[in-house]
């Protein structure tokens, strides 16, 4: 037709005609005055699937630009380009430019025209770019360039999930509006409804559920986009989801809470407005864990008494043997943040347990406040009923907290307790973050009786904590003379040395100047009847004798000395440690300092001052004049 305008491919094809007319109303429909070279681009990518960057219109062999108007009669070619050849540097450069929220640098790469789908190491692409910094009008440039709006950086995530987790609303409905794929999740199962469910962003769950997203997909741990609402708080996005049907009770498949519905977790956290939501849409209140653990028993567990009462009012609890209000009175009097079950085995409460774990409270929770659990509490206090309802009720003995209940057991001398522990299999190896050991704590404290108990239990006297303290060392400190006769028939000294059964390697605390140190004058005698190393210079530089001579342990020193010690004992080559007469004088142990002048100590030999400029600076006359006498 004469009044027509045509656009031809290169091959001479006839891609689009249009007349005068339509030319005219196309114009008229936009408000303006002619079609330009942009709108026809723009019309052709429908056509011929290339965006407006890999189109060129020419006219007579010469590129029109964008801004220019085209009218009828006319005939025009089209171009289709490929993408150029693009370098790690000008992809990077592209993912700059987004980053830098630079539209025009953006828009002059794009008509290179470069590939917006390139990505750098990681993964990431030009659209995920621009959605990290929430930039709408380049994700909207770039999707005009065709770039790929499901396309996912190395951890699996798209541009519609980085929207969501950015809170960037406007960029997720760009992404939603083209049609970008609203279940895709990521690596871990993350699609973007639980992502904007968990940021809270109500506006992107909203356009989410209007785009059709599957408002009970869930991740790798069986979380679904409602039991992340419920677990971060987001009460509107929760009340979103419910209105829309989604599930109340889908549980949960991995993690501490395994099978944990939304109110669970919502219990869990004491938020009362997501439990009553739940349970106006008849979240079941009965529901357990993996662990059977119930809402009302982790709202018990809690403390939180305005969720249990809520609860109780919509029917849970049902099943208990009493009435929970002598929960409620109990709850009353502790803490506010204590956790019940907790306050219950350390007060022996066995009623209140009872109930507690009737409501199917986490037996195997523990107070981050002090990182002890029910069972804990119960060993530490001797509570030997609550310890074996505990038990029996499935509580793990050999659970996360840090101290073990056979530790505390065995620090307090608790037999009783420390048997039943044993007989259902807890860890005698099982030591706290310091590396001290059950048996430890027993010699320390001098109970006899649960010394030999773990010892038949195959505890072993030679395990060493962080420090190099050892049951040997613990029950001499302590001037247990009865348990260190015990442990060296066991053959105790095995734990000091591989080298020598006597010494000890320096990072070990020597029994002998742990008993030194407190002048525990039979328990010197039994180790040195063993033929402890009596010269044995810890990693500190402290000998036994130095100990003694610094606390003024007359017959210790006495002891010590007769046993041989070298009464100028020094490290070699140490700079922080004074022998054992400086020690004496600088705290004007007299008796003392005779004693080790006696044995020949050496009036002038020190590191950070002699025996007389000690003695003398702290006022000690005496030894300063016993000194003096002594040729200092």
């Amino acid at each position: 037709m004469a009044d027509t305008l045509n656009v031809r491919a290169i091959s001479g094809d006839l891609v689009l005609a249009l007349t005068a007319e339509e030319l005219q109303a196309w114009a008229s429909a936009q408000g303006l005055k002619g079609v330009t070279v942009l709108m026809l681009k723009q019309r052709l990518q429908g056509i011929c699937g290339l965006s407006r960057f890999r189109q060129r219109i020419l006219a007579r062999s010469a590129v029109l630009h964008d801004v220019i108007h085209v009218q009828a009669p006319g005939e025009l070619q089209l171009a289709r380009l490929p993408f150029a050849e693009a370098s790690k540097q000008e992809i990077a450069a592209l993912l700059l430019a987004c980053h830098e929220e630079d539209f025009d640098l953006v828009d002059e790469i794009l008509h290179r025209p470069q590939n917006p789908d390139l990505s750098n190491d990681r993964g990431l692409t030009a659209l995920v770019a621009a959605t990290e910094v929430g930039n709408a009008d380049i994700a909207t440039l770039l999707l005009e360039a065709n770039a790929d709006k499901n396309l996912a950086d190395s951890f699996g995530a798209t541009a519609l999930s980085v929207a969501c987790e950015g809170r960037f609303t406007q960029v997720a409905n760009v992404l939603i509006e083209a049609r970008a794929d609203v279940n895709k999740a990521k690596l871990q199962g993350e699609a973007p409804l639980l992502t904007a469910c968990r940021t809270g962003v109500q506006a992107i769950v909203e356009m989410l559920l209007r785009a059709r997203a599957n408002l009970n997909q869930v991740n790798d741990n069986g979380e679904s986009p409602l039991y992340h609402a419920a677990k971060q708080g987001q009460w509107g996005c929760a009340r979103i989801l419910l209105e829309a049907g989604a599930q109340t009770d889908l549980c949960s498949c991995n993690g501490k809470h395994s099978g944990g519905t939304p109110l669970f977790i919502a219990s869990s956290i004491g938020s009362l407005q997501i439990v009553d939501l739940l349970l106006r849409f008849r979240a079941d209140t009965e529901k357990a864990t993996d662990a059977g653990s119930t809402p009302l028993g982790v709202a018990f567990d809690i403390n939180r008494l305005d969720v249990v009462k809520l609860l109780l009012g919509a029917g849970a609890g049902k099943k208990m043997s009493r009435p929970a209000s002598i929960v409620l009175d109990f709850a009353a009097r502790v803490r506010p943040k204590d956790r019940l079950l907790c306050a219950a085995a350390r007060a022996g409460d066995l009623e209140v347990a009872s109930l507690l774990l009737e409501a199917h409270a986490e037996i195997d929770t523990f107070d981050p406040r002090v990182e002890e659990g029910p069972l804990s509490e119960a060993c530490a206090f001797g509570c030997l009923d609550m310890a074996r309802m505990l038990v029996e009720a499935g509580a793990d003995v050999n659970g996360r907290a840090e101290v073990s209940g056979l530790f505390y057991a065995c620090q307090y001398g608790h037999l009783e307790v420390a048997q039943l522990l044993l007989e259902v299999r807890a860890d005698v190896h099982q030591c706290t973050l310091a590396g001290i050991y059950p048996l430890m704590v027993a010699c320390g404290g001098g109970h006899m009786e649960v010394v030999q108990l773990l010892l038949e239990a195959s505890a072993q006297i030679f395990e060493v904590a962080n420090h190099g303290e050892s049951a040997l060392s613990e029950a001499s400190r302590h001037g247990h003379v009865d348990l260190v006769r015990l442990l060296l028939e066991r053959g105790a000294w095995a734990a000091n040395s591989l080298a020598d059964p006597l010494m000890g390697p320096d990072q070990l605390e020597s029994p002998l100047t742990a008993a030194a140190g407190w002048g525990h004058v039979e328990v010197l005698r039994l180790l040195l009847e063993a033929r402890a190393e009596v010269n044995h210079v810890h990693e500190d530089g402290a000998t036994a004798l130095r100990e003694a001579a610094t606390y003024g342990h007359v017959l210790t020193t006495q002891l010590l000395l007769e046993a041989g010690a070298d009464a100028n004992a020094l490290e070699p080559g140490r700079w922080d440690s004074d022998p054992p007469l400086v020690a004496a004088s600088g705290y004007g142990h007299l008796e003392v300092v005779r004693l080790l002048l006696a044995a020949r100590a050496e009036v002038g030999r020190s590191v950070g001052g002699s025996a007389l400029a000690q003695a003398a600076c702290f006022g000690h006359l005496d030894v300063v004049r016993e000194l003096v006498w002594a040729g200092a």
